[in-house]
């Protein structure tokens, strides 16, 4: 097993309530494998000590994760919240002694961790000692424990220039606020900024609440299809799409999609681009427009309402959403090549597999500097009695048509700086790449 590498990082600030500490801190980690590759959006295991005295020291307390990262490769947690294995978490000496925080990881979701960092807790889950502190002093005087020896104030004394070696009361009041005084700062500020980091965290907390109650977190999730396949997502502007073509055999009913040998305008069918089964990985399948639709109606609304062939959840773009991802290119940061908003071919395109190209901004010119966005359309081509333009084309299905026997088509061409909108009509029995739309 390759070794994985870890680097930490703690939110500043633990999770406080004015009345009760609960026994938890933030912390968020980097994983990458011994490649040095980010682990990205993968469930892990994760074993977390709390050790006293030194890195090497007794555990005071161990839970475990499952967790997920996320595609940066950034792993979050609540320490505190896992599933404790030994000792507890308010047994931690956090004012008295110097702890150490070891984080063990299984980069297959399971138990066989493996040991990838050790290092000292430094502030942030001291904010829990603070807590104490910053309610153990009342402002009175007599509250104190340990006060200085003061001389009794002879109560029959009305007026002295302290010539006996008498305290004044004034004399008194002014040596307490000069010794208490800046620990009371300290504690205030501590207080304040134990209560600022509480508000930002329970605004996150809530937003993961949120999200956790049936929210999809597009560009960290994943969706399957029918057959099994995953496909990566990713978020343009109001917008999640699937970040590869569709490449099922099967309606999400589990109906079969037989794979086709002549073009058809009634049936569905699939095919391999440029023949070629070993292209479906990376290039997706070729849908007829009846298998991309499964057989439902055209629509040209936004959204289209039409689930077609993508899995439950998703459903097939019409001419108008694909038109608001080609309008939010126009504007995106990093978008737009050589000035011209209209130039977002590039933006979209992968940057392999296509035929090299001199047009300025073109797909195949530079392809290194293409998918900006993310999007990364592959050249799959297309079929229509012939398989055509494979490594020089990109074209999608849409949910709306064109008369009776054509539909409107999404397309990328090597030798181009933009897509084809307005969208150009394309025979239903032709076949061409899908990709699906969060609904």
């Amino acid at each position: 097993m390759k070794r994985i590498s870890v680097l930490i990082i703690f939110l500043y600030g633990t999770l406080l309530c004015l009345g009760q500490v609960p026994y938890k801190f933030s912390f968020q980690a980097v994983v990458r494998n011994g490649n040095n590759q980010l682990v990205t959006s993968q469930t892990v295991g994760v074993r977390v000590s709390i050790l006293e005295g030194s890195a090497t020291g007794d555990a005071m307390y161990t839970e475990t994760f499952v967790g997920q990262t996320d595609a940066n490769g950034v792993l979050s947690l609540q320490i505190g919240e896992g599933n404790p294995q030994a000792g507890s978490m308010s047994a931690v000496h956090w004012g008295t002694a110097s702890n150490y925080l070891r984080t063990e990881i299984d980069p297959q979701g399971g138990t066989n961790y493996t040991v990838t960092s050790t290092q000292q807790l430094v502030s942030v889950p001291y904010a829990l000692h603070a807590q104490t502190a910053g309610n153990g002093f009342s402002g009175n005087y007599n509250d104190l424990t340990n006060k200085p020896n003061v001389p009794v104030i002879p109560s029959n004394v009305s007026y002295f220039n302290n010539d006996a070696n008498y305290l004044t009361e004034a004399r008194l009041n002014y040596l307490i606020d000069s010794l208490l005084s800046p620990y009371v700062h300290t504690i205030d500020s501590l207080n304040a900024l134990v209560n600022a980091q509480a508000t930002v965290i329970g605004n996150l907390t809530n937003a993961l609440d949120t999200l956790a109650n049936g929210g999809f977190r597009c560009g960290i999730y994943k969706v399957s299809d029918f057959d099994g396949n995953e496909y990566h997502t990713i978020q343009l502007g109001t917008q999640c799409w699937m970040k590869e073509n569709l490449r099922t055999t099967h309606f999400s009913n589990g109906m079969p999609i037989p794979m086709g040998s002549t073009t058809d305008y009634v049936n569905p069918y699939c095919y391999y681009p440029n023949n070629q089964s070993a292209n479906t990985h990376s290039y997706g399948l070729l849908y007829n427009w009846t298998a991309a639709m499964n057989s439902t109606s055209a629509s040209s609304s936004n959204p289209s309402g039409v689930q077609g062939i993508c899995p439950t959840g998703w459903h097939l773009p019409s001419e108008a959403e694909w038109n608001i991802l080609s309008n939010y290119l126009h504007t995106a940061e990093g978008a737009v090549c050589g000035g011209f908003n209209d130039n977002v071919a590039k933006a979209l395109a992968s940057t392999t597999g296509w035929v090299s190209s001199t047009e300025p901004c073109a797909v195949g010119n530079e392809p290194w500097d293409n998918n900006a966005s993310g999007f990364s359309a592959m050249p799959s081509g297309y079929y229509n009695g012939i398989y055509s333009a494979f490594a020089s084309s990109s074209c999608f299905w849409s949910t709306t048509e064109v008369g009776n026997t054509n539909a409107f088509q999404f397309g990328i061409l090597h030798n181009s700086a933009q897509v084809n909108v307005p969208f150009s009509g394309y025979g239903k029995n032709n076949a061409m790449s899908v990709r699906c739309v969060l609904n």
